[in-house]
């Protein structure tokens, strides 16, 4: 059960749990377990770590590696002291790392063994990077990560988080130019946390057993590692997409809840074990992230048995945004191609190039939204929660407000203005406003962040409070 109470903050975790159950299992990796109590212990050694080396509030700390349990310490362990967890994309080409780590300004950068070699290479690109650690063994003069961290102090760091403090910093795909980095913060995750507690696909029993195979760089692979360590759960981390794996560990670790994007269901459906695995222990089965052909969605939930639930969202809003439900994956429904219902308490609207809700002759929800071409009136996609928006006169400058907002998203579609991506980007859930009318949001990017991306978005909001347009000629992204 979430437990917002006693873990409003992802540093709180790990002590309330080792409190709670210490004896329990938190993570699984490899065939080695680490218990609620070593986990917690973990956390505060790598937070006084990451003192020791001057890591300050607002930091970035890297994270370039495959999935590991050890990751959960380091985003634990640095919210713990107020730092950032900046996990970088494996796909990625050594310029686009090279971007990411100076974009981000990170100091410290937690390696896996592929990406050494990498890394040394990028060294003097790196200005503002002044410590690497080697996850997986020595190489050069690096510290261990095994030896670093257990030779701190294990007591608990003496820094309280705040509400508007980033956790994570994770970077979008970059289709429309360069990766551009979304910045969630303790506030973001407590909305989150709210919202997805009144979800069954979220909803996890202490001592169940969740996979997390996506990787760590993305919102729905963080978030399956955060939900189920906040539950109590046990999550079982795989290093990568394996279907040999997964289907082995679905069976004999008794997973009861698991995230596949479609391309992965496809794979696990086209193994020779598929149809002989036992999937009994599986309750709910969550996926998103791109469509999926009905035949194999068909197949997957007769085969499997669970109940399925798809996700779509975007990073800036913690993964949030519509579901659908296990019970309308009844064929019989006709509603296997659709994008499910707004998460609780959110709302989903359709609105025209002057930001106006359209009107139709018939429900709104008839509108295949993820289809391509969209119809030319239809050129953006607008979600909020909580509250419906104010209605703003196109020619305002004043910004729409409202209180526990988990974002507005804005997107115009490319087709007439192909030199320039609009993002009306509005996190009300980032300030406390109280519902007022005149407080002047400056976005989830905050003017005390520091790096080049926010820096820009700053100057960027001083002269354009409502929207923004960022141009492929001068903007690095």
């Amino acid at each position: 059960m979430i437990d917002i109470e006693a873990m409003p903050f992802i540093a709180d975790i790990p002590r309330v749990q080792a409190e709670r159950r210490p004896d329990d299992v938190a993570l699984w990796y490899k065939g080695e377990e680490t218990t609620y109590r070593a986990f917690a212990t973990r956390c505060n050694q790598v937070a006084n770590g990451l003192l020791g080396l001057g890591v300050s509030p607002n930091e970035r700390i890297g994270y370039l590696a495959k999935n590991t349990a050890v990751y959960y310490e380091m985003l634990c362990g640095g919210a713990q002291i107020r730092a950032v967890m900046n996990a970088v994309n494996t796909r990625l080409a050594p310029p686009e790392i090279q971007f990411i780590l100076s974009d981000a300004k990170a100091t410290v950068l937690f390696v896996g063994a592929e990406f050494y070699e990498v890394i040394n290479g990028l060294r003097d690109q790196l200005p503002d990077l002044h410590t690497v650690i080697a996850m997986d063994g020595p190489y050069a003069d690096w510290p261990n990560y095994a030896e670093w961290r257990d030779g701190q102090s294990d007591a608990a760091p003496a820094i309280t988080p705040l509400d508007d403090d980033d956790v994570i910093q994770l970077y979008t795909s970059g289709t429309t130019g360069l990766p551009k980095g979304v910045m969630l913060t303790n506030k973001n995750y407590k909305t989150f946390y709210d919202l997805a507690s009144l979800l069954a696909w979220s909803s996890y029993d202490e001592g169940e057993s969740v996979m997390n195979a996506m990787p760590l760089f993305h919102v729905a692979g963080v978030n399956v590692g955060v939900l189920a360590l906040h539950q109590g759960a046990r999550t079982v981390v795989l290093p990568e997409i394996d279907p040999t794996e997964i289907l082995r560990l679905v069976e004999e670790e008794k997973i009861n809840h698991a995230f596949w994007v479609p391309a992965v269901i496809l794979m696990l459906s086209q193994h020779p074990r598929f149809h002989e695995t036992d999937f009994s222990s599986l309750r709910f089965v969550s996926y998103g992230a791109s469509p999926i052909a009905e035949d194999l969605l068909k197949t997957a939930v007769e085969v499997m048995g669970a109940g399925f639930t798809q996700l779509y969202g975007l990073t800036e809003t913690v993964g949030a945004a519509t579901y659908l439900p296990p019970e309308a994956h009844d064929p019989a429904k006709g509603k296997l191609r659709s994008c499910g219902l707004p998460w609780p308490n959110s709302t989903v609207l359709c609105v025209d190039e002057n930001e106006q809700v359209l009107t139709t002759t018939g429900s709104v929800t008839t509108w295949t939204i993820s289809s391509m071409p969209l119809p030319t009136r239809l050129s953006s996609i607008l979600v909020h929660s909580h509250e419906p928006p104010r209605p703003v006169p196109a020619s305002s400058k004043e910004p729409r407000c409202s209180n526990r907002w988990i974002g507005t998203f804005v997107r115009e579609f490319r087709a007439r203005h192909s030199c320039y991506r609009r993002i009306h980007h509005h996190h009300g859930c980032c300030w406390h406003c109280c519902g007022c009318q005149n407080h002047h949001h400056r976005c989830c990017l905050r003017p005390t962040t520091t790096n080049r991306h926010c820096q820009l978005t700053r100057d960027l909001l001083a002269t354009l409070p409502i929207r923004l347009h960022y141009s492929k000629t001068n903007v690095p992204w």
